[in-house]
């Protein structure tokens, strides 16, 4: 037959566990091994910090990538900022939607609806070309054209 233990000295053992130690002696670390316990937990705290600090640095720089990439689109892209620029010194109602093209011909070939035309000569200046040509349609004639194209960084644009 079990022994019966009573409540009050099991009460009583559990109250004498919880005040002792769980090891037998008192064991006091050496201050080297205390160095290199506080130096093994700084360590991690300053690599978690520049870690954040490189992942916070790096987003801030994508961010003004973003910025400043969508500012630009918005201000070469058909009818941007720059068109409503030169909608406003011509004095034209609404804004203008000039196309942008790969070459200075096909720029003034999508902003004038021609089809073809024949470039004569090319002359390249600061941040542009002037491009003389033909329409392709009058072979003969004293029909010479010259036209103002302009470089963005999203491709040729026509100026005048």
């Amino acid at each position: 037959m079990p022994k019966q233990i009573s409540d009050e000295w099991l009460t009583e053992e559990i109250q004498r566990g919880l005040h002792q130690s769980p090891f037998p002696n008192q064991r006091i670390p050496s201050a080297e091994r205390i160095r290199m316990i506080q130096v093994g937990v700084k360590t991690p705290m300053l690599r978690n910090k520049r870690a954040r600090l490189a992942w916070v640095s790096t987003g801030v720089f994508l961010a003004c990538l973003i910025v400043i990439a969508s500012i630009g689109v918005r201000y070469e892209m058909p009818g941007g900022w720059a068109d409503q620029r030169m909608s406003r010194a011509s004095g034209t109602d609404g804004t203008l939607h000039i196309p942008i093209g790969q070459t200075p011909q096909e720029a003034i070939e999508k902003f004038r609806n021609y089809s073809d035309i024949q470039i004569v000569h090319q002359e390249a200046l600061e941040g542009g070309a002037l491009v003389f040509y033909k329409r392709s349609y009058m072979k003969d004639g004293t029909d010479l054209e010259v036209e103002y194209v302009r470089k963005t960084w999203l491709g040729w644009k026509w100026g005048m």
